[in-house]
């Protein structure tokens, strides 16, 4: 059985995450998107099936979604550049990445 990672080995995984996140625009604010390779097999369900709050909540960077993305509430018109700007940046595809 694997050793549980101590406090401070899940404290440096979260900083290197964060380091490798991507900053993309919402509604003129900088919000911090983790690598997928980072995001948790829950919030890549959330992202397939178009559930974006809980999606933000899970693969959005240190503190990004209580003090960004929860206050802008975005519209899916606010959401349309914000993934695109993502999807440029990270070589990801949202719409394949949506339908997986």
């Amino acid at each position: 059985m694997a050793a549980k990672p101590t406090a401070a080995q899940r404290a440096e995984a979260e900083m290197e995450s964060i380091h490798d996140a991507i900053t993309a625009d919402l509604a003129g604010h900088p919000v911090r998107i983790l690598p997928m390779d980072d995001w948790p097999s829950s919030g890549r369900r959330a992202f397939g099936e178009a559930r974006y709050d809980e999606w933000a909540e899970k693969c959005l960077a240190g503190d990004d979604y209580q003090n960004v993305w929860a206050k802008v509430d975005p519209s899916l018109k606010q959401m349309g550049p914000f993934f695109t700007s993502w999807e440029k940046q990270s070589g990801q595809d949202v719409g394949e990445s949506a339908a997986s």
